[in-house]
């Protein structure tokens, strides 16, 4: 059986690093110093999620052509499952430009798809065979894929899965029910500043967190970038604990894939067991770490590289000696 289930659709990242400040100019002409094709968008958390140790798999579609077996490859490649990936001729394999400027910030150009390309009886046939289920707001927008995350995540607590959810940034375009219900059935939801203010209408961190925890008998993270992430938990008598978490100094380069690895790294200690303590502590050394990088899939984090952010911040523990504890 596996860990994790994630439902998205493969892309891959054309990742663009140039010399300018966001956004771009019409008739502008700016210098490259790199591109990369790399294992994108739901990759960026599978990988480092396989890395740290959990047997994860994707609920997908990719074309029969370059970009789809180049996918296929590098999941192979991280030990990521892809029994529940269909590869269909004439599907052509989606591609997001990600075009990061000087200061690390970034911009997507994307093929979005938000279709879940499977029905509702090979969604649960997947659920079925893994502990817990992955959601995430970009494949919620299409109105032909709400009944089937509907039925997802209905189906995944019905049989007892953890479900994580992260909204991401196309919370304007997914229907809003479909969205209360994700939200009050989800175990964890991880989002950050402004997705919070977006979902909520409020405009300060506490007020939104606490509005999100009355909305879901889950736990709900709000991650601050260099700040680190909230802890919002409702104890049901109109009364919400907050705990912060402070992050780990790191030299940003790209912010590309820091929510997905912090998403990785606590699905990983959720399932391993840890406290909530421990298991935001290495989501945040895992996002920052994912910020020294640039660029997105194979360039996610090493468990040796989370462990020397946490050594080098005084943590007592490292990925290793907590799986032992």
């Amino acid at each position: 059986m596996d860990d994790v289930l994630l439902i998205s659709y493969p892309v891959v990242d054309i990742n663009i690093s140039y010399r300018g400040r966001l956004p771009v100019e019409m008739d502008a002409t700016y210098a490259i110093n790199t591109v990369e094709y790399v294992a994108g968008g739901p990759a960026n958390v599978l990988i480092v999620a396989a890395r740290l140790g959990l047997r994860v798999a994707l609920l997908g579609t990719v074309g029969d052509d370059y970009l789809g077996h180049f996918i296929l490859s590098e999941y192979k490649n991280e030990g990521i499952s892809t029994e529940h990936i269909r590869q269909v001729a004439g599907y052509k394999t989606h591609q997001v430009f990600v075009l990061v400027d000087d200061l690390g910030e970034h911009a997507y150009i994307s093929m979005i798809d938000n279709e879940i390309h499977a029905n509702i009886e090979q969604i649960r046939n997947s659920i079925d065979k893994v502990k817990a289920l992955c959601l995430t707001g970009y494949t919620m927008v299409s109105q032909g894929s709400v009944e089937k995350n509907r039925s997802a995540v209905q189906y995944a607590k019905e049989t007892g899965k953890l479900v994580f959810f992260d909204p991401g940034p196309m919370i304007p375009a997914v229907d809003p029910v479909l969205m209360a219900d994700v939200i009050s059935l989800s175990d964890y939801i991880a989002l950050n500043r402004d997705e919070a203010f977006l979902l909520t209408g409020e405009n300060t961190l506490s007020e939104a967190g606490k509005t999100l925890s009355k909305r879901t008998s889950g736990r709900v993270i709000i991650k601050d970038g260099a700040e680190g992430c909230y802890l919002f938990s409702d104890n049901k008598n109109n009364a919400v604990s907050t705990r912060h978490y402070p992050g780990f100094p790191a030299s940003f380069l790209d912010s590309t894939g820091a929510g997905d690895s912090f998403m990785a790294a606590l699905m990983y200690a959720v399932l391993q067991g840890w406290n909530v303590d421990d298991a935001l502590t290495l989501a945040n050394a895992t996002g920052a770490v994912m910020v020294t990088k640039f660029g997105s899939g194979t360039n996610a984090p090493y468990p040796s590289e989370i462990n020397e952010m946490l050594t080098n911040n005084g943590i007592l523990f490292t990925v290793n000696t907590r799986k032992q504890m």
